[in-house]
């Protein structure tokens, strides 16, 4: 099965959220470095968590998920 790595290479290099494209996120009132930050910012309400996500250096180290807390604002499970 085709990663992406090795499924968005030349002119589909833009198209995963790991692509470093830094943008400014109005909801976060701060720029990010790429839509794997905002995305995992964005799991959590707790300022310290979104500090921590927002400040990896790259994407893959921002994309595992804050540790949720009560104030999550997304969903846990059924």
């Amino acid at each position: 099965m085709p990663t992406n790595q090795t499924m968005f290479r030349g002119d589909l290099a833009f198209l995963p959220n790991y692509d470093p494209a830094p943008f400014r996120m109005p909801r976060l009132q701060e720029a990010v470095l790429s839509e794997e930050h905002a995305f995992n910012a964005l799991k959590t309400t707790n300022p310290a968590e979104q500090a921590h996500v927002l400040s990896a250096p790259t994407a893959g180290e921002a994309s595992p998920a804050p540790t949720c807390s009560a104030s999550c604002s997304w969903p846990s499970g059924p």
